[in-house]
């Protein structure tokens, strides 16, 4: 088909992968104005100064511009999963699909891309966080319900921690990374090896030790954790005798979430343990939050041997599972699809 002839085909859907968003290179400008932003939606629920935020963003992006390493991979990542969405779409579908990366701190914005009108009938939104909380999909929801009158309907696809077919996918990509566990040519010793799932930290209580009054997402953190413990645990191919949760910290305005990587892994050396594989399940693509911390445990930490298993970014498996959820959404739209606390929840965007 020419292109003429399909740019004349209605476009039916759009789809929007709303990701976090990191700078793409080492520029003291472009780190400042993603941690900037960054910081800017975290003040909207936490107690960060002006000053405060200004003087992390500063110190941030110029550590950043004089170590000049490569910047974050989670952009780019992001937009190949939209490529890879698009096609498998168009080939079910049979129909042209346009699906765009867009990001809460990085260009371009998923506020911009909300406020811009749309040629297609039907537009979704995927928060592209496993785990629901004010900071992930809130983000886009709450852009959502500021937003003016809109002239087609609007979905928005969370709670992916909730879906036991995304517990399902995330096991199966652990047990193919681990297949190949050897030592000497035999399969390492179950009793002296352990699996780690690592998860986005959040806050759990304020600077005056209080409950946060936002929904930070501490329990789909935990639900999807023991979800996929019980997944990975007991299957006979399983390399590793304990599988713990631990957290990603950034530990501004008060108290966050416990153990973190470093109390795990600390634990498990006094133990005796001998050999840790470490998978950013609250990740689907890497960062630099992987590229960076996560992957400097292995020289932290006295463990023998540290591996690390690579997010889903755009694997054959996710894509799958993606497209397949947005089919069923199509068909069941009254869902649920978004977090309980959803400040869509008493409002129809279709109707507005």
């Amino acid at each position: 088909m020419s292109s003429s002839k399909t740019r004349l085909l209605p476009l039916e859907l759009e789809v929007i992968l709303a990701a976090h968003g990191e700078a793409e290179t080492a520029g003291f400008f472009e780190n400042f104005r993603v941690g900037h932003r960054t910081l800017a939606h975290s003040a909207e629920v936490m107690h960060l100064p002006v000053l405060l935020r200004w003087a992390i963003c500063t110190l941030g992006a110029l550590r950043k511009r004089l170590a000049n390493r490569p910047g974050s991979p989670h952009n780019a990542w992001t937009r190949a999963q939209a490529l890879a969405l698009a096609e498998r779409l168009e080939t079910r579908l049979g129909q042209p699909v346009a699906v765009r990366a867009a990001f809460a701190s990085s260009e371009p914005s998923v506020e911009a891309l909300i406020a811009r009108p749309s040629a297609a009938r039907c537009r979704i939104f995927i928060s592209m966080s496993p785990s629901d909380s004010r900071l992930s999909c809130g983000l886009l929801c709450h852009a959502l319900s500021r937003t003016a009158t809109t002239p087609q309907p609007i979905q928005v696809m969370a709670r992916f921690w909730d879906d036991p077919d995304f517990v399902a996918l995330n096991a199966a990509h652990v047990r193919a990374a681990c297949a190949m566990d050897v030592e000497d040519g035999q399969p390492a010793a179950a009793e002296r090896t352990a699996l780690l799932l690592v998860f986005h930290g959040t806050l759990i209580r304020d600077q005056r030790g209080q409950t946060p009054q936002f929904h930070a997402g501490l329990e789909e953190k935990v639900r999807f954790a023991s979800a996929l413990q019980a997944a990975l645990s007991g299957h006979p191919e399983t390399p590793w005798s304990e599988i713990l949760p631990a957290y990603l910290n950034h530990d501004v305005a008060g108290t966050w979430s416990r153990p973190t990587v470093e109390d795990v892994l600390e634990d498990w050396h006094q133990r005796g343990f001998e050999r840790v594989w470490v998978f950013p399940c609250d990740f689907p693509v890497e960062g630099s939050e992987i590229t960076g911390s996560l992957s400097k445990a292995p020289a932290a930490s006295p463990i023998r041997e540290i591996r690390l298993v690579a997010c889903l970014n755009d694997s054959a498996r996710f894509i799958d599972y993606l497209a397949t959820r947005i089919q069923r959404l199509l068909d069941e739209p009254a869902g649920p699809w978004r977090c309980d606390p959803c400040p869509l929840s008493r409002l129809s965007l279709a109707q507005r």
